[in-house]
């Protein structure tokens, strides 16, 4: 009983030590995986359907809208691109002549289908009503999506991205009562537009940064000014008071976040020759994941920047 108790509260201690730590959002931006350097016009054509079953056409175009508006969505905060208006693309399109933009990005259903099966049995009753004695009906909505990313001066494709799904009830339903190909996609043209936009445009992410607390009672009160500058964003001051605090305590906590405020100014060299000299003294895991974290986002901002300077 005695070790179950010493086990909660430690638990419980683990838990409270977690539920102080400040945690921060920073914004990042993530390159595009195309490298569409030199562009600066996208056209976002219209979709096309799959017409072999017309039945579900409503459904295609209502899905088509969603996931076009939300792709035109982040078009819009990658601010390297102007994106050609619609009434511009089909005025192109109407006359035959090609669409004035330097990227073309075509969206395609390649397949839609809707399949039902089960069974609805019915009786007259002795007033003459009529009476259902079973209705247990089962759905299955599937389909491919094709999105085709081409240079327009060569028609050279540079990238594409393919979409899948199988969707349906596992239970029985009334017929009247079968999921809907509108009710059962939309999430999923949320995810497929974020997918589509990660290959074309650079994306905006929010990243959480956690600070962590020292273990010593005597730096409650330094850390706490340096935590509080983090948390209103004067990561300069901040790094510079968690530095100060490390550098005559070699508190574990205060070298780390000293980092973590390099981190979030992105001055990842900085932050990696910090973490890696912590590292020596103190191997911790959580210093192993910053390191990949830093070197990672690095990476990132590398590779906007050679972009930004060709």
């Amino acid at each position: 009983m005695k070790k179950s108790l010493s086990m909660i509260a430690s638990a419980l201690m683990a838990f409270s030590l977690m539920s102080c730590a400040t945690t921060l959002s920073v914004t990042r931006t993530n390159p595009s995986e195309l490298d569409l350097t030199g562009s600066k016009t996208i056209a976002i054509l219209p979709m096309d359907y799959y017409n072999t079953n017309p039945t579900y056409l409503s459904d295609q175009k209502f899905l088509a809208e969603k996931f076009l508006n939300r792709l035109k969505s982040y078009a819009y905060q990658d601010t390297k691109f102007t994106l050609v208006d619609e009434t511009t693309i089909r005025e192109s399109i109407k006359q035959g002549f090609a669409v004035p933009a330097d990227i073309l990005v075509k969206p395609i259903f390649t397949r839609f289908d809707v399949t039902d099966s089960g069974i609805t049995l019915e009786t007259k009753a002795s007033d003459g009503s009529t009476i259902v004695t079973k209705d247990a009906w089962k759905r299955i909505i599937a389909g491919d999506m094709d999105i085709t990313v081409t240079r327009a001066s060569d028609r050279t494709v540079l990238g594409t991205k393919h979409f899948d799904w199988f969707k349906g009830n596992n239970d029985d339903l009334p017929k009247a009562s079968l999921p809907s190909p509108q009710s059962s996609l939309l999430e999923s043209m949320d995810t497929y537009a974020y997918i589509t936009a990660e290959m074309i445009f650079d994306t905006q992410v929010m990243h959480a940064i956690q600070l962590k607390e020292s273990k010593d009672k005597n730096l409650k009160a330094d850390m706490k000014k340096a935590n509080d500058l983090a948390k209103s964003k004067q990561f300069e001051a901040s790094q510079k008071a968690y530095a100060d605090i490390y550098a005559s305590t070699k508190d574990f906590a205060a070298g780390y976040n000293s980092a973590i405020m390099l981190q979030a100014m992105e001055k990842h060299d900085e932050a990696l020759q910090v973490l890696n000299a912590l590292y020596e003294t103190n191997p911790d895991k959580s210093v192993t994941k910053a390191i990949q974290d830093v070197t990672k986002e690095k990476i990132k901002k590398d590779i906007l920047d050679s972009r930004n300077n060709k």
